[in-house]
C-alpha cells in the first residue's frame, strides 16, 4: 500500500509538472528541440525539461515515462 501511494505521488509531480510547462504538446517539443540542439540523450533532455518547471522532478519523470528501461534494454 505505501509503495502505491509513493508512485501515486510521483505520477501527481509530474502530472503538475506538465501542466506547469504548458502541456504535453509543449513538453514534447521542448524535449525534442533540446534533444537536437545539444545532441544529449533523451533521457537528459527529459530530465533538463522537467527541471525547468522548479520541481527537482527530473530524474521521476525519466523514471516514470519509462525512458531508463528502453535506454537499457535497447542501447
Amino acid at each position: 500500500m505505501g509503495s502505491n501511494l509513493l508512485a501515486i505521488g510521483k505520477i501527481y509531480k509530474v502530472n503538475k509538472a506538465i501542466d506547469r510547462l504548458g502541456g504535453v504538446k509543449k513538453v514534447v517539443k521542448k524535449i525534442q528541440d533540446k534533444k537536437k540542439r545539444g545532441k544529449k540523450s533523451f533521457k537528459k533532455a527529459i530530465m533538463e525539461v522537467f527541471e525547468e518547471s522548479g520541481t527537482g522532478i527530473g530524474a521521476i519523470a525519466a523514471e516514470i515515462l519509462g525512458v531508463d528501461q528502453v535506454i537499457k534494454n535497447c542501447w
